[in-house]
């Protein structure tokens, strides 16, 4: 965190501005959120929500348990090694129902972004993720959320991947919290038309990559249709 606030302070100083690029549709497998592979495990940290899940399903499939007996012998299992926070078990849905049977590439099944299960995609609740009320608290418009907290440590504002893959609801408080800590701007990543989100509710610009094509297709002499440079 240090070198991340020196970096910021030093481009401070010369009059550039950072803006960080936000990944808010999906998390890495591996991540401390989902935990796919069981590396984050530890006594007073939250569990990660595979290892959450997988344990439960395990125990229905195995042993015949409901699915309530079978979070409760969960969470007093990792109750007694001082892992108290289930809350990512929320975010991700999982479901009780295996994919790549047999392979070492088997397991439970969820959306995985572009159907990579690498990339596993936080969960809409009735089309909308902000109403999966601890990442937004956590992550979105919470006091102290990811949104804000690195806006705190001197960045200018946001760069949002894949935007369009996350509700509007979602980025209508995402846009509050962050104009709450100054003057950042926040991009979008469209590729398409962008016009209903530059209606001043979610962000102030795009990455305009309809221009970039139709600038390098001019530039390289390829073939354009009049349609091409209506923006």
């Amino acid at each position: 965190m240090d070198d991340f606030v020196e970096l910021a302070n030093k481009a401070k100083e010369r009059g550039m501005k950072i803006i960080l690029d936000g990944v808010f549709n999906h998390v890495s497998d591996d991540s401390i959120y989902f935990d796919r592979y069981g590396k984050h495990m530890t006594k007073g940290k939250p569990l990660g929500a595979y290892q959450y899940w997988s344990r439960v399903y395990d125990l229905m499939n195995e042993k015949g348990l409901t699915q309530q007996e079978a979070e409760k012998q969960v969470q007093d299992y990792f109750k007694s090694i001082g892992i108290t926070d289930f809350h990512y078990k929320d975010w991700f849905k999982i479901e009780n129902r295996k994919v790549d049977v047999g392979t070492k590439n088997e397991h439970y099944a969820y959306e995985g972004w572009w159907g990579f299960d690498s990339m596993p995609v936080i969960q809409a609740l009735n089309g909308s993720e902000y109403k999966v009320e601890s990442w937004a608290e956590e992550v979105i418009d919470g006091e102290d959320a990811n949104a804000r907290f690195w806006l705190r440590q001197g960045s200018n504002g946001w760069r949002l991947d894949v935007a369009n893959e996350v509700s509007d609801e979602t980025w209508q408080h995402f846009r509050k919290a962050v104009k709450e800590e100054g003057d950042n701007v926040i991009i979008g990543e469209i590729w398409d038309d962008a016009s209903r989100y530059l209606l001043g509710d979610m962000y102030d610009s795009v990455m305009n990559y309809r221009f970039r094509a139709a600038a390098l297709d001019y530039l390289m002499n390829k073939k354009m249709l009049k349609t091409q440079w209506k923006f």
